[in-house]
């Protein structure tokens, strides 16, 4: 029987051009971080999250923290962190900065058959590494790109063998991440009865 894919929420901490932890913006009465989480786990994941620091006020008791093994590798190293503590499960990687998502997307990206290193979503012109599925046979190609200084996701992508699936416009409408205080002013203003984040 195959194990359950384990979704892993990558929480690298400061953002710069937020100018905070993403993961701490509260949005609809939830922080993005409790969001993410849920989503996941409604959609039958187990969920662990991956961070430089465990907060002292932990919100997510059904959630492990693992801390980041490869801390100066960026998402890279905090995907190789997460595979290697899922013993054999394929990991769901996911950002903390989608306040949109939802479990019927996560359920979509679920029933995708893998190939050899897992599947992953293409939106519009480009990969959704925080959004796709990875096996753990991809780690040793993940460690070569960390051996020599490349630590781009789209670039594991474009190397190894992923099975592409091209978001729907109802899966990317789930998928809109947001960076910047401006960002997050005009995705309120688009949400019925959305209060800007705090």
């Amino acid at each position: 029987m195959r194990q359950p894919i384990v979704a892993a929420i990558l929480a690298g901490g400061q953002s710069r051009r937020m100018g905070r932890d993403k993961a701490g913006i509260v949005w609809r009465g939830e922080t993005l971080l409790v969001r993410t989480a849920r989503s996941a786990g409604e959609a039958g994941c187990p969920v662990i999250v991956v961070g430089r620091e465990r907060p002292d006020d932990w919100p997510l008791p059904d959630a492990a923290f693992v801390p980041d093994a490869f801390p100066d590798q960026g998402p890279l190293g905090g995907l190789a962190t997460a595979l290697e503590r899922s013993t054999g499960a394929d990991v769901l990687a996911l950002a903390c900065d989608l306040p949109l998502l939802n479990s019927e997307a996560l359920r979509w990206l679920l029933a995708q058959d893998p190939l050899a290193h897992g599947v992953a979503v293409r939106n519009g012109e480009g990969w959704e590494p925080l959004f796709s599925v990875y096996a753990p046979a991809v780690l040793p190609l993940i460690h070569r790109q960390m051996a020599t200084g490349r630590r781009s996701l789209q670039s594991l992508i474009a190397a190894g063998e992923f099975r592409p699936v091209v978001a729907s416009p109802k899966v990317a409408a789930a998928l809109v991440n947001v960076n910047t205080p401006e960002e997050w002013a005009q995705i309120a203003r688009r949400q019925p009865g959305a209060e800007p984040p705090g």
